[in-house]
């Protein structure tokens, strides 16, 4: 939002000056350009943050799914609550790109544990019908991207 923000203020700047001869001057051709740069340096440099975060979490998934496979096996139970390696992946899937302040920290935080713990609708059938490292995972990587896109969709109406 700060970088719409930005956008919004550099094409508001053209609106007072649309008379000006400032306009057809190179001072302005300038600051412009230098706004233009830091703009796109700004796009890229989210897109690359964003890209990386989501190799985080690709990787993070697939050690999971043998960790967990392996852990499950040693204490010989289905999903054993010391293994927590699969909720922190979920929360890093619930706090994709959600703005770093108390608030929104503590509701993605807040979701995530309660779509983990009622596992409704889909969370609930990745939980029983997947076996193994991946039936660990997958459903506390679901209530992540639900819990992700539930907390986007609030702030997109805010």
């Amino acid at each position: 939002s700060l970088l719409f923000f930005k956008l919004s203020l550099f094409l508001r700047s053209f609106s007072f000056l649309r008379s000006s001869s400032f306009l057809r001057s190179s001072s302005f051709l300038r600051l412009s350009s230098v706004f233009l740069v830091v703009f796109i340096f700004e796009v890229v440099f989210i897109f690359l943050v964003v890209i990386i975060l989501l190799v985080v979490i690709i990787v993070g998934s697939l050690m999971g799914v043998w960790i967990c496979e392996r852990a499950a096996l040693a204490v010989q139970q289905k999903d054993p609550g010391c293994i927590v390696w699969d909720e922190i992946v979920g929360m890093w899937c619930a706090l994709l790109l959600v703005p770093l302040e108390p608030l929104w920290l503590a509701l993605s935080f807040f979701l995530f544990r309660m779509l983990d713990i009622l596992k409704p609708g889909p969370i609930g059938w990745l939980d029983k019908n997947l076996k193994g490292g991946l039936g660990i995972m997958a459903d506390d990587l679901a209530a992540g991207v639900v819990a992700a896109v539930g907390i986007h969709g609030l702030l997109l109406l805010i």
